[in-house]
This record gives C-alpha cells, sequence and structure tokens, in this order.
C-alpha cells in the first residue's frame, strides 16, 4: 500500500505555509474541522485538541520516519503561528490558531461550463 499526502497546495500558497510541513497541518485541519475526529476537549491550560504521534505516524508511514520528526514539524507550525501546542500529563495538544483558520480545503475542481445543445430542426425524409 502507498498511502497518499494530500494537502490544499492553493491555500499553503496564500497563507505562506511550507510545503515541507503543509501536509501535517492539511491532516490536523481536516481531522478537527472537516471530519471532526480530533475532539476538543477542556485541559487545565484551557480547551485544545489532542492527536498523539503515534497516531500521526501510523497515518503517515512513508511521510514521517519518528516521533521526533513529527514533534519538530508541530514546533514549525507553531513557529510559523498555524497552531498552538501545549501538554498535559505527556499528552501533546495543539490549538488552530486565526491564522490557520484562513486554511480552506478545496478537493473540487472547478466544473467545466455546460455545453449547450442546440436542437436540430426535424425532417421527414
Amino acid at each position: 500500500m502507498n498511502p497518499q499526502v494530500n494537502y490544499d497546495q492553493r491555500s499553503a500558497q496564500v497563507l505562506g505555509l511550507p510545503h515541507l510541513i503543509a501536509p501535517l497541518f492539511h491532516y490536523l485541519f481536516y481531522g478537527v474541522y472537516v471530519a471532526k475526529w480530533i475532539k476538543e476537549e477542556n485541559y487545565k491550560v484551557g480547551k485544545y485538541y489532542s492527536v498523539g504521534y503515534d497516531k500521526i505516524l501510523k497515518d503517515f508511514p512513508n511521510y514521517l520516519s519518528n516521533e521526533r520528526t513529527c514533534r519538530r514539524y508541530m514546533e514549525a507550525l507553531e513557529k510559523q503561528g498555524f497552531i498552538v501546542r501545549s501538554t498535559e500529563r505527556n499528552r501533546p495538544l495543539f490549538r488552530i490558531t486565526a491564522k490557520g483558520k484562513g486554511y480552506k480545503i478545496n478537493n473540487r475542481r472547478e466544473a467545466s461550463p455546460p455545453i449547450a445543445v442546440v436542437p436540430r430542426p426535424y425532417s421527414e425524409d
């Protein structure tokens, strides 16, 4: 199996999101706002989302090699201002910032305009 790594290149370019870390941000954004499999929870530090590095590594076996790489990419996302990170009980937490919420997922291609069909006149031959 060769899993695909998808992200919206136009949206990443508009926001200035580096292409190396864009797939990870797309994965987090999609999990929070589209598929909603990452749930928001209340922690002592506030409302955050939690996803373990092992889950990310399982979903991206060819993209991320180990937990340390995953942590570095999350740090890069925080440095760029797309997420805010925290930890509680050794569990990684994140929250998407206002800058990160500007990311749009557009997987649909623009539809081509409909072709006008001109009826031919009926002739009896």
